[in-house]
């Protein structure tokens, strides 16, 4: 019997040993040293952050001083300067080698890559003749329709089984979105307003806006809900490792313990 009490305590002690063995590596396994190969990468990246940018700042320098009067009589303009992941990226148009090649020999190529830029184009110059403000006429027609629709109209409409979503002015005529679209439908408002200044189209049932976030927020709540959300299986996967190794341990000294078990009993008989 006394025999017995020293195997369990022995096997305790084991147990509590390895348990405090295996938290140990696990903490050490997840702690990052300070003087990691990703800190040591993180201070040379900055350095050469730091290395472009003034890179950058001397071509610009060129550029905007005594740089124009060569680029010009080169054929060519820089149009921009932006630093890469290991170089300054040089735009420059037009584009040729005979112009990349004029850059690499003045700022060197370790640190500068030469690209094909696009000519800057004014934010007016963009706009579209069309894009003009729309005529009185339609603005009028407009006004007329949308008096029509908030008004009397409300009741004919209605009447008819259809709702003006819809009115804007565009180049030539006024759309009226409608729903549901029908040729019925936009024959009664084309006897309204006429054909000249307004086009009937087919338009979707306008969507209340706190519907959507209710949707969200249902779904939000549903996965915090379910046992199988992602903080749930986030949760496993990151505590599932250790609990393995653990019981592992603990089978292995279990199947130990009886194994000595057996054979101390067999001595005694």
């Amino acid at each position: 019997m006394t025999t017995l009490l020293n195997v369990k305590a022995r096997l305790a002690k084991v147990l509590l040993i390895g348990g405090c063995l295996m938290l140990l590596s696990a903490n050490a396994a997840f702690a990052a040293p300070e003087n990691s190969p990703g800190n040591t990468a993180q201070s040379n990246q900055a350095v050469s952050q730091e290395d472009l940018l003034q890179k950058q700042q001397e071509i610009d320098s060129y550029v905007a001083g005594e740089g124009q009067d060569e680029l010009a009589e080169q054929g060519f303009q820089v149009t921009t300067t932006a630093p890469g992941q290991d170089a300054v990226e040089i735009g420059i148009t037009p584009y040729s080698k005979a112009h990349a090649e004029f850059l690499y020999e003045k700022f060197g190529r370790d640190q500068v890559k030469v690209v094909e830029g696009e000519q800057a184009v004014l934010f007016g110059e963009m706009m579209p003749a069309a894009a003009e403000q729309p005529s009185a006429d339609l603005l009028q027609k407009q006004q007329e329709i949308d008096s029509y629709v908030a008004g009397e109209g409300q009741d004919e409409l209605a009447e008819q089984g259809f709702q003006v979503t819809t009115t804007a002015p565009g180049q030539d005529a006024v759309e009226i979105g409608i729903t549901p679209y029908s040729e019925a439908h936009a024959e009664f408002l084309y006897e309204k307003f006429g054909r000249d200044q307004v086009k009937v189209v087919e338009m979707e049932q306008a969507q209340l806006l706190d519907a959507a976030p209710a949707a969200a927020q249902n779904t939000a709540a549903a996965d915090s809900v379910s046992p199988g959300g992602p903080n749930a299986s986030a949760g496993m996967s990151g505590t599932s490792p250790l609990m393995v190794i653990i019981i592992i341990a603990v089978l292995a000294l279990g199947a130990a313990a009886a194994i000595r078990r057996k054979q101390l009993f067999s001595r005694k008989h």
